[in-house]
């Protein structure tokens, strides 16, 4: 019973250790830092800390001028022993004439998918989704958790006028495997301590006494 209870502590610490939450910060705001980069070979370099990350902007087109589109490209690094938890559609996110926005997501650097892709599924190395203001709330895209290491993204909107929009990005950590192991040992111990200082049965009492 002991051990089944130390168990059950040693699953939740892990847990807690996997999936405690921290403050949501602003990583990058367009209203702060300027606009983000047009180049999909420059991408603006954004950090993103244990959490969740928010990255306010907007995009879309000049009012009658079609044929400008504003672009915004962004690159982050998830650190080792973390990973990408999920991208989510925020308040605050409403697409140009009610019309949808588009997220592209590419492991490396830099995107080299380039803006004058007709259709995404002409680049087979980009994971790409629509969201908008309906959007809100979702977690937009697939393959979570995404393992360490270097993303870049791409935004924009079809539409003309401007397209803001705020996306959450989740960064949880991963313990080490020493970490658990570690920590399981540690359970371990301590249960079978408590079983050595259970007291002994008391001697049943004679009934002719």
């Amino acid at each position: 019973m002991i051990v089944r209870r130390v168990l059950r502590l040693a699953v939740a610490a892990i847990t807690l250790i996997v999936a405690a939450p921290a403050m949501a910060v602003i990583a990058y705001s367009e209203n702060v830092s300027g606009d983000l980069s047009d180049n999909h070979l420059a991408p603006t370099a954004i950090t993103f800390v244990l959490g969740d990350n928010d990255l306010l902007g907007s995009t879309g087109n000049p009012p009658g001028d079609p044929a400008t589109r504003f672009l915004d490209y962004g690159t982050f690094v998830i650190p080792q022993n973390m990973v990408l938890t999920a991208i989510t559609a925020s308040q605050g996110t409403v697409g140009a004439d009610n019309g949808e926005l588009f997220l592209g997501l590419e492991s490396g650097s830099v995107m080299t998918t380039p803006p004058t892709v007709i259709s995404p599924n002409q680049a087979p190395q980009l994971t790409w989704t629509h969201f908008s203001e309906f959007s809100v709330g979702s977690t937009l895209l697939t393959g979570y958790p995404m393992p360490a290491g270097a993303y870049s993204f791409w935004i924009q909107d079809f539409n003309g006028g401007t397209a803001p929009y705020n996306l959450r990005f989740s960064v949880a950590a991963v313990p080490e495997p020493g970490t658990c192991a570690l920590l399981l040992a540690g359970c371990a111990m301590l249960g079978i301590a408590a079983l050595r200082r259970r007291p002994s049965a008391l001697p049943q009492r004679d009934s002719n006494f």
